[in-house]
Parts: structure tokens; C-alpha cells; sequence
């Protein structure tokens, strides 16, 4: 009669389907990384570009004469 692995005793290709699956979400994560750095780029020239900076002007008040 045959009997079924017992836990301890899992076939080999049970493990390459996990590191598999590992692979694929490290690729996924690492692909999500990358998008979310470039649309905050996006985000951060977009504001830098609408910011109005005040001209310098000397101050002509002379206030210890």
C-alpha cells in the first residue's frame, strides 16, 4: 500500500514552487519600487515648477542713521 508523505517529508518540487513564488514577488516588489520613485519625481518637478519665488530686493530703509 502507498502512503502519503508525511509533513516533514515534502517533495522537491514543492520547495522550487516556493522560491518560485519567492522570485516573483521580490520581481514584483522591486518593479513597484521603481514606479513609485519615478511618479514621485513626477510629483516632485511638477511642484518645483509652480513655486513662485519672491525677486530679492535690496532693502533701502536705512534704519541706523
Amino acid at each position: 500500500m502507498h502512503s502519503s508523505p508525511q509533513p516533514e517529508e515534502r517533495p522537491a518540487g514543492s520547495k522550487r514552487r516556493w522560491l518560485v513564488w519567492l522570485a516573483v514577488l521580490v520581481v514584483l516588489l522591486a518593479a513597484w519600487a521603481v514606479a513609485l520613485l519615478w511618479f514621485t519625481g513626477q510629483v516632485t518637478d511638477g511642484v518645483e515648477q509652480t513655486l513662485n519665488f519672491a525677486p530679492a530686493v535690496e532693502d533701502t530703509r536705512h534704519r541706523a542713521d
